[in-house]
């Protein structure tokens, strides 16, 4: 139910960031960079993983292997409230059965004694049915579906961080990367150089 902070109006943001830290790469070194990230008030956990990576001198291969790797099981990790939601409006549905038995059971029980609980046992039975499926349907799944869409657009992400950070190792300029990363993306996304 929270708005997502990384979309697609946040990925110029991102390449124009990334376009930044290589002019610092390339005026004042990779040590400048570490120390523009260690005085963010905030900076993003995977960001200051990255410069931390970066700043340990790996080859850009190494370095992509070991980003790479940390995207894929933060990306599993972070999908499991996901896949839980859909578990639960899987089941909901069967819930609202079992709902359903059990004022039928009611209904059939009160059937030869007492005819005024009937109605009661009636709708019992068929509102449980109606309650789980409006749980799962209209609360659990696009809930599960929303959740796993954000992690989506962040696994995407950080895919292209992880090739900007590549790109900062390899020492390739501003042009460069931003030629690189606009190519990962939707023309209506690319990040414009006339912009700055």
């Amino acid at each position: 139910f929270q708005v997502q902070k990384i979309g697609r109006k946040s990925v110029p943001k991102e390449i124009k960031m990334i376009t930044g830290w290589s002019r610092t790469v390339r005026k004042e070194g990779i040590v400048a960079l570490e120390k523009q990230f260690l005085s963010m008030s905030k900076p993003d956990p995977f960001l200051l993983y990255s410069c931390e990576l970066l700043t340990g001198n790996y080859s850009s291969e190494d370095l992509r292997k070991m980003l790479l790797s940390s995207v894929e099981t933060t990306y599993i990790r972070n999908s499991i409230p996901a896949k839980i939601l859909r578990q639960m409006g899987s089941a909901s549905p069967a819930f609202g059965m079992i709902g359903t038995l059990i004022g039928l059971v009611i209904m059939l029980d009160s059937i030869g004694a007492n005819m005024s609980s009937l109605g009661k046992g009636m709708s019992l039975a068929l509102l449980t049915t109606l309650y789980g499926v409006l749980f799962a349907r209209l609360l659990l799944m696009p809930a599960a579906e929303k959740s796993q869409e954000k992690q989506n657009i962040e696994r995407w992400r950080n895919h292209l961080i992880v090739e900007g950070f590549v790109a900062l190792a390899e020492n390739k300029s501003e042009h460069q990367i931003i030629d690189q990363l606009n190519g990962l993306i939707d023309p209506q996304m690319q990040y414009r150089r006339n912009k700055d």
